[in-house]
């Protein structure tokens, strides 16, 4: 009886070949985790600040419509904010209170300015009576949402507050600039943020 030919096909893996693969999976493993981490991060600060954007334009567009005052205030360590007389869509309360710092946004305010009063108020022409500014982290990710009152008009960047003077046209002895345990916590990445702006001011 004649032996079976081997089958080049059915050959096994030596372990070279499979110390090869594994050294590449790693490469890439290492390529790719820090990748994603990075876009998660992003995509977090951009839906935070995307819907405190998003409640700023309702709060005026109420207050123009209703003929009313609806008051922002944030609190600036436990990274809540709170509209006094906007109701919430999603929950039906009279008022509506976020919290960025917890599911889904997990992005703790690292440093506002904010009026010296502590709050914005939305008059009955929609129109806010204040400036203001939040910056939120998530990971390595730095954004600053701004508020600019004159024009109404918000501007996202990745230039952390780093005082109250950071709000440009502003007197800064009329504002506060509010400091939290996570800016601490985070102050090599906000310092990291703000000399990446500060160096791209300078090539502009």
């Amino acid at each position: 009886m004649c032996a079976r030919p081997d089958n080049p096909l059915r050959r096994a893996f030596t372990l070279l070949e499979l110390c090869i693969v594994v050294a590449v999976m790693g490469v890439l493993a290492a390529v790719a985790v820090p990748r994603i981490s990075q876009a998660a991060d992003r995509y977090r600060a951009q839906s935070a600040l995307a819907r405190l954007d998003s409640d700023l334009q309702r709060a005026m567009a109420t207050a123009r419509a209703q003929g009313k005052t609806i008051v922002f205030a944030l609190d600036a360590e436990t990274s809540t904010y709170r509209f006094t007389g906007l109701s919430n869509p999603h929950t039906g309360e009279s008022n509506t209170t976020i919290n960025l710092g917890v599911q889904p946004f997990r992005t703790p305010v690292v440093g506002s300015v904010l009026p010296l009063s502590g709050s914005v108020s939305f008059l009955p022409t929609g129109l806010p009576d204040e400036s203001f500014a939040v910056t939120i982290v998530s990971g390595t990710t730095i954004r600053t949402l701004s508020f600019d009152a004159r024009t109404a008009i918000s501007t996202l960047s990745a230039r952390p507050v780093i005082s109250a003077a950071s709000l440009n046209n502003l007197a800064p002895e009329r504002y506060v600039y509010i400091e939290t345990t996570q800016t601490k916590i985070n102050a090599s990445a906000i310092q990291r943020a703000a000399d990446a702006a500060a160096a791209q001011d300078i090539k502009k």
